[in-house]
C-alpha cells in the first residue's frame, strides 16, 4: 500500500526536479569529478549506492578525504568514521565560505547541517543557507544521507539531522520521500516524516504559524486527492505507539488548518505522555509534548485553549500526573541537537 501511494502522490505532485532552474548551482557540477567513480573513491564494496546517496558521501568528503589546516575533515575507517569536533569544522567552514574552495566550504557545511555544535543555531542556520544556494541537489543530498546503508557508518549515524532538515526543506515534489520517511521504523524519522507531511499540508498564509516552530513555513497549493492522502497518513500517526510520532501528527494537524480535524486534535489534546524535570527550588516542570502540540493546532483554528503543566510545587505536580504515562527516561534516551530542531517543543 505505501509503496503505492508514494508512487501516486510522486506522478502527481505540482513541482518536479526535472523543472528546476537552469541557472541554479548543482552540488553535482561542483563535485563531478568525485563523483566520477563515487564507489570506488569512497572504497565502497556493498550493495550499489543510490544516486542520491553516492552524491551525499562525495559531498561529505568521503571521496576526497578534505584536511582542515592539517587536520583531517574525517577521521577513522570504514564503521568508526566520524567527523573532526563541531568546533573545529565550524571555525573551519566561516573560512573556507569567505575563500575560493567551493567544494571544501559545500563539504564543511553539510557536515554542520548534519552534525553542528550543540546549541550553536548560528553555525548550523550558516552551513543551511550555503547550501541552500544548491537548491534541488542539496534536497537529493539529505534523501542520500536517509537511504544510506547501515555500513556507511558516516551517513548512516547521522540520518536524524537530515531528517531534521527536511522538515524545514519540505516541498510538494519530495511527497514520495516525505510520505516513506513517515512510515520508517525508528520513530524518530518517523515523527520528522509526519512533521514534514505538515509543512506540505500548510495552506493557510493568513494564520500564524505555531509558536513552537522555528522557522517560516511556507504555503503549498496540493490537489484534492494528494491533500487527502497526506491527511489520511497523518491522522493514522496521530495513533501511533510513540509520543514523538503523535506530537508531530499534532503538528501536522494543525498545519493543515482544517475545521474538520478539531475531534482528532481534541483527542491528542488529552494525551497522557508527560516529562518531568526538576525546575529549582523545589519546582517540578511537567511537560505534556503532544498536547502542547495540540493546544497549539487548536489555536491555529481559533480555540484557544492550554495543555497541562507548567512549573509546578511537588503537590501540584502529583496531582496534574496523577493517572498519566510518565516518558521522561524515553525522552531522555534521545536528546537531540538544539541547533538542528526546528521547534522548541519536548518531542
Amino acid at each position: 500500500m505505501m509503496t503505492a501511494l508514494r508512487a501516486c502522490v510522486a506522478a502527481l505532485v505540482m513541482t518536479s526536479a526535472a523543472t528546476a532552474s537552469l541557472a541554479a548551482p548543482d552540488l553535482r557540477t561542483l563535485f563531478r569529478s568525485e563523483l566520477a567513480g563515487a564507489e570506488d573513491r569512497i572504497g565502497w564494496r556493498g550493495d550499489k549506492l543510490s544516486d542520491e546517496t553516492s552524491l551525499a558521501a562525495v559531498v561529505a568528503g568521503l571521496a576526497k578525504r578534505p584536511l582542515l589546516g592539517g587536520s583531517p575533515l574525517i577521521v577513522g575507517e570504514k564503521k568508526k568514521q566520524a567527523y573532526a569536533p563541531a568546533e573545529l569544522r565550524a571555525a573551519a567552514f566561516r573560512e573556507a565560505a569567505e575563500g575560493s574552495d567551493e567544494r571544501l566550504a559545500a563539504s564543511l557545511a553539510l557536515s554542520l547541517v548534519l552534525e553542528p555544535p550543540a546549541g550553536d543555531r548560528d553555525a548550523y542556520a550558516a552551513a543551511v543557507a550555503h547550501l541552500a544556494k544548491y537548491g534541488d541537489s542539496f534536497d537529493e543530498a539529505l534523501a542520500g544521507v536517509l537511504a544510506a546503508p547501515n555500513d556507511l557508518t558516516l551517513l548512516s549515524s547521522r540520518k536524524y539531522g537530515a531528517a531534521d532538515a527536511m522538515v524545514r526543506r519540505a516541498k510538494p515534489r519530495q511527497a514520495g520521500i516525505l510520505t516513506a520517511l513517515a512510515s520508517a521504523d525508528d520513530p524518530y524519522l518517523r515523527s520528522r516524516g509526519v512533521a514534514s507531511l505538515g509543512m506540505l499540508l500548510n495552506r493557510d498564509g493568513q494564520l500564524a504559524p505555531p509558536a513552537s516552530l522555528l522557522f517560516e513555513p511556507a504555503e503549498f497549493e496540493l490537489s484534492a486527492v494528494i491533500r487527502a492522502r497526506l491527511l489520511d497518513q497523518v491522522l493514522e500517526a496521530a495513533r501511533d505507539k510513540q509520543y514523538r510520532v503523535r506530537a508531530a501528527a499534532a503538528l501536522a494537524l494543525g498545519m493543515a488548518a482544517d475545521r474538520d480535524l478539531i475531534q482528532p486534535l481534541d483527542r491528542l489534546l488529552h494525551d497522557e505522555s508527560y516529562i518531568a524535570t526538576p525546575a529549582g527550588q523545589g519546582l517540578r516542570r511537567i511537560a505534556f509534548p503532544v498536547a502542547a502540540a495540540a493546544a497549539e493546532g487548536m489555536a491555529r483554528l481559533g480555540r484557544t485553549v492550554r495543555a497541562p503543566g507548567g512549573e509546578l510545587t511537588a503537590p501540584e505536580a502529583k496531582r496534574v500526573v496523577r493517572g498519566c504515562r510518565d516518558i521522561t527516561k524515553e525522552a531522555a534516551k534521545l536528546r537531540p541537537n538544539p541547533a538542528t530542531s526546528f521547534h522548541t517543543g519536548d518531542w
